[in-house]
């Protein structure tokens, strides 16, 4: 099951999760540009971000808190039943590997690989929605 409501990282799972980056010795630009272009009131949109390039970062966003974890990962798997958000926190590291290296951001896609790491076909599926819903929404709020 897939919660429908809309996802938006807060400043504070952003920061966590910029900290998490810094202390694993990753790049934190991705996660940093994303966090600039929230403004501090309510998560409205600034400056001229393309629904493209809000795309793109909340995609990179989504491998960077599966990767890292915390509380953006968090807010991630709140849009999933109990079953579901354990298989995906199960596989978050294989799951962010095969995402930032597809192109192919597609529900079969997802749900195949999941499914290959062991995860039944509904639970695939659902995460499967889930990403996909995470990122390819036009609002970031």
């Amino acid at each position: 099951m897939c919660k429908t409501r809309e996802w938006a990282p807060s400043a504070s799972d952003l920061d966590d999760l910029v900290a998490r980056v810094r202390a694993a010795g990753g790049n934190t630009a991705v996660v940093g540009a994303l966090r600039a272009a929230l403004a501090d009131s309510g998560g409205a949109r600034v400056g001229s971000l393309t629904p493209a390039d809000l795309r793109g970062l909340k995609r990179r966003v989504v491998v960077h808190a599966l990767f890292y974890g915390g509380s953006a990962l968090d807010a991630l798997l709140v849009r999933l039943d109990d079953r579901t958000a354990r298989y995906v926190r199960l596989h978050a590291a294989r799951l962010a590997v095969h995402l930032d290296r597809t192109t192919d951001w597609a529900v079969q896609p997802i749900a195949q690989f999941l499914a290959f790491c062991g995860v039944p076909r509904s639970s695939a599926l659902a995460a499967g929605r889930a990403v996909l819903g995470l990122t390819d929404r036009p609002a970031l709020m």
